[in-house]
């Protein structure tokens, strides 16, 4: 965040200054070109990533005293991966008498690949004695009966989760540049497609008083999403020495997506046979969420034609796609709607950081 505010200072000073030349009469000069540029070039990168996804909340549910309604699931888990990203792209820059365009001078198309993994697990424990618990599988079903949660009879619940993250991503890019003082300043348009896939597994305990069997819950699921949309960049570069550069960027964009999510669960293995239940569910959903990235680094040209680069940065999603709990209308003795697991959307950062090289021939 203190990476965007950067930039967003970095912009308004800059329209400050413009403004107030206007304004006073002065001439405003024009950019100086930037430095030709011919050929085609190659980069390579690898990162370690952290990917946050949307809280995750399956498992047995809480009622509340005295009206045994439904009061939520006994665990809300978050679930933060740690992982690695490697992106490739191959890019060309125009030949002179087409490289100055609309977008700036050295226009450039280039192509890219990304992919990234991740993995992670939670846990947590939790003591309730205000209510009861009942079993409420992912369809919303099994939530007509339950055991009461009190001092005299606790339920206490311990529950791990474990999640996976893999995700592609391609794009076509075209970029130019223009220099302003001591400044070089990038722009870019991109086209970009991609596809995501999570996976959770679920394991939840129960202890209901003294009973000599733990009920358990497990569940396993599967969302999936297909993006493809379109972003714009902008990107400042300074020569701090005649090899050591340091630049600043970002990107915006909105993307069409469309998410699946399948599951199943299963509640039992008790002699409390009311807590029993199995279910599977499929689901699907479109959305348009705004996708959004800072990136900050420092290259070095270890050769004419090879530079080194390390950089830090992270990425917005707007509408992260995730498993929503099921849940029941009414009361345990008269229940009046069941509400199934769903897809749903969640706003998420995620963080990296890594280093790479390129090379133009």
């Amino acid at each position: 965040m203190k990476k965007v505010l950067a930039c967003l200072a970095f912009s308004a000073i800059a329209s400050a200054a413009g403004a107030d030349e206007m304004s006073t009469g002065k001439a405003v000069a024009a950019p100086a070109p930037a430095e030709s540029a011919n050929g085609w070039y190659l980069s390579a990168d690898s990162a370690w990533q952290n990917v946050n996804l949307p809280e995750y909340a399956l498992g047995f549910h809480k009622v509340v005293s005295p009206s045994f309604n439904d009061a939520g699931p006994f665990q809300s888990l978050r679930q933060h991966l740690d992982g690695y990203r490697i992106q490739g792209v191959a890019g060309y820059f125009l030949p002179g008498e087409y490289s100055t365009t609309l977008i700036g001078a050295n226009t450039r198309v280039e192509f890219g690949l990304l992919y990234g993994h991740a993995t992670g697990s939670a846990s947590g424990t939790s003591l309730y004695t205000d209510g009861g618990i009942v079993g409420l599988t992912m369809d919303g079903a099994g939530a007509g009966s339950g055991y009461i949660c009190a001092g005299f009879q606790p339920c206490t619940t311990t529950t791990n989760l474990s999640s996976t993250y893999s995700n592609w991503q391609i794009d076509g890019k075209i970029a130019g540049e223009e220099r302003m003082g001591e400044i070089l300043v990038t722009r870019s348009l991109a086209v970009f497609g991609g596809d995501t896939h999570t996976g959770q597994a679920m394991v939840q305990s129960v202890q209901i008083g003294a009973a000599p069997t733990n009920p358990t819950y497990k569940a396993n699921t599967s969302v999936r999403w297909a993006d493809i949309g379109v972003r714009a960049g902008l990107g400042m570069k300074v020569d701090l020495t005649s090899r050591v550069t340091a630049d600043l960027g970002g990107s915006v964009g909105l993307a069409g997506r469309h998410a699946t999510l399948e599951g199943s669960d299963f509640a039992g293995l008790s002699t409390l046979t009311l807590l029993d239940g199995a279910s599977s569910v499929s689901d699907s959903g479109n959305t348009m969420p705004v996708v959004a990235n800072a990136e900050a680094g420092l290259s070095v040209k270890i050769l004419p034609a090879l530079t080194l680069r390390g950089f830090t940065g992270f990425n917005f999603d707007s509408k992260v796609p995730g498993v929503t709990s099921p849940s029941f209308g009414g009361t345990v003795g008269v229940v009046t709607s069941r509400s199934p697991a769903r897809t749903s959307f969640q706003s998420e950062f995620s963080y990296y950081a890594g280093a790479g090289m390129s090379w133009t021939f």
